[in-house]
């Protein structure tokens, strides 16, 4: 299953990476810079911090005010050549808002003309709104709605050649580490002048104080030496412990997959069309089911039922429920819209025992067959789908939060320019989804498979890569577990043995024990914080 700050994940440096300038704070003070501003509050702080010590805070008020607008900013000239005709760069920065701004103008980072002081591109900011503008002439080239939330640190990369050349320059943008405006050919540079970096409090002025914390700031020559590094200064050991072997599968072929644990603590847990059962009290492995239809994907309802998502070929799969005492199975899906199902792959459940799971399949005309799709089966055994190609990519594994307010999908694509991320959508009532927005982006590295929620609506995310498998997956994302607030940040991350790594399961008579399907191995490690009562079915 698999794949928002993307948030994407580091990408390979070229062999002539060079960072040939920072604006990170991490001297203590901010002599980085090119003088600090004449007005206005800001300090060095140590909390909240994007990597690193240190980063920026600015408290802003109409005490700054020059003009029509309140103004504490830190300015960046780069060195020669800097932005000289036909130089190539690529600029990065941090910011963190801890409240959400007025419904304002608030400028978050731009590039202007020395001199003439003219704007060349901005990112800015209304609310919880967000575009970035090209200005030579002005272009509108990307708007996220709802994107600039509060509370978490957002990355910006700006690539850009600089031209006065329509037919030369261009421009390339990342927010939160997903590309929001592919490369796109534009003048960057628009008189003899050359342009300067500017960031900090520029807005509207306003009598509502505002805060803004800045870090990261970069300029370099790759778009690896500007990204933020996820993984730097996590402390997993606040969330997750040390994940060991419970036991390994023996065939001579294998690839484990979709953990569920019934009430009574047993491990269920698939391997190459075979279903099986983990007894960690006896630690002993015995063969549940021995031909299964390519089982994947595994979870038991409230009853104690297991669901089973049979891949069946890739072509003609179902899901299944087995009534644990009697050992009866009924078919609940095989087909949709007159077509058979592809293979289902992943599988939940809401509050109302409402059943959610993933199908992909090689088709992708809906006049010839089913395409991928993630699929609703209500109580009453009624089949709905919510989601499909072309809205999603490849999607894997599932989650419901556990006010049942939020639905969550990863995507995971291997193929290039694909979606590699984890969606987040709003759950209706009736079991619909709507306003989509990208938690977290993986790309360029594999993203999540399997993925479960901890009872604070945190993600717990199997994703990543030990070495590369021919797709055009990088191994930016580590390979393991990935504790994923619903904001996007990584939390923690405990590195897992097997690049197969691929779903997981809650488990445990307190809820803490985390089972991983990974290779031939089937791991666990406690967790802090337990998993989703909902996981637990009645005895």
């Amino acid at each position: 299953m698999k794949t928002p700050l993307l948030i994407s994940l580091l990408v390979t440096a070229s062999l002539h990476a060079e960072v040939i300038w920072r604006g990170d704070f991490e001297t203590g003070d901010t002599s980085q810079w090119g003088g600090d501003p004449k007005v206005g509050e800001f300090k060095v702080v140590q909390e909240p911090v994007r990597q690193g010590k240190y980063a920026l805070r600015i408290d802003g008020t109409n005490a700054a005010k020059r003009g029509k607008n309140d103004r504490i900013e830190f300015q960046h000239q780069p060195k020669p050549p800097g932005t000289a005709e036909g130089t190539e760069r690529y600029f990065g920065w941090s910011v963190y808002v801890p409240k959400t701004f007025t419904n304002d103008h608030h400028a978050v980072g731009f590039f202007e003309t020395r001199n003439s002081w003219r704007q060349l591109m901005s990112f800015e900011v209304k609310s919880n709104d967000i575009q970035y503008s090209s200005r030579v002439p002005y272009a509108l080239r990307w708007k996220g709605q709802g994107k600039f939330t509060p509370g978490k640190w957002h990355d910006f990369v700006v690539h850009v050649l600089w031209s006065r050349d329509p037919n030369k320059g261009f421009i390339e943008v990342w927010f939160d580490g997903e590309k929001v405006v592919p490369l796109a050919k534009t003048a960057t540079l628009l008189d003899e002048n050359s342009a300067f970096f500017q960031i900090g409090l520029f807005r509207a002025t306003s009598d509502t104080p505002e805060s803004i914390i800045i870090d990261n700031c970069i300029e370099a020559t790759t778009l690896a030496d500007v990204m933020p590094n996820r993984y730097a200064g996590l402390d997993a050991a606040k969330f997750l412990g040390a994940a060991s072997i419970e036991t390994d599968v023996t065939t001579e072929k294998f690839f484990t997959e979709g953990p569920a644990v019934d009430a009574a603590g047993n491990v269920f847990f698939t391997n190459t069309g075979q279903i099986l059962k983990w007894d960690p009290k006896m630690k002993k492995l015995t063969v549940f089911r021995e031909t299964s239809k390519g089982a994947c994907g595994l979870a038991f309802d409230p009853e104690g039922r297991l669901l089973v998502c049979e891949g069946g070929g890739g072509v003609n799969g179902r899901v299944t429920r087995t009534d644990m005492k009697t050992g009866q199975s009924a078919v609940l899906c095989d087909s949709f819209g007159g077509f058979p199902l592809g293979a289902p792959n992943d599988i939940t459940l809401d509050a109302q025992s409402r059943i959610y799971f993933t199908s992909r399949l090689a088709n992708t005309d809906p006049a010839k067959g089913n395409v991928n799709a993630v699929y609703r089966i209500d109580p009453d055994g009624r089949t709905s789908r919510i989601l499909a190609t072309p809205d999603i990519d490849m999607p894997n594994g599932l989650a419901i939060s556990p006010d049942n307010k939020t639905f969550y999908l990863v995507e995971s694509d291997g193929r290039a320019s694909k979606a590699r991320c984890i969606r987040a959508y709003d759950l209706q009532a009736d079991g619909s989804v709507k306003n989509m927005r990208v938690v977290i982006n993986f790309y360029p590295g594999r993203s999540g498979d399997g993925m479960r929620m901890d009872s604070e609506g945190n993600l717990v995310v199997a994703a990543g890569l030990h070495k590369t498998r021919g797709t055009s997956e990088t191994l930016d994302t580590r390979p393991g577990i990935h504790l994923i607030s619903p904001q996007g940040e990584l939390l923690a991350f405990v590195e897992t043995p097997d690049d197969t790594l691929t779903n997981l399961a809650f488990g445990g008579a307190d809820l803490r024990t985390l089972y991983v399907t990974c290779g031939k191995h089937l791991m666990s490690l406690r967790t802090q914080i337990p998993g989703m009562p909902r996981y637990r079915p009645r005895q």
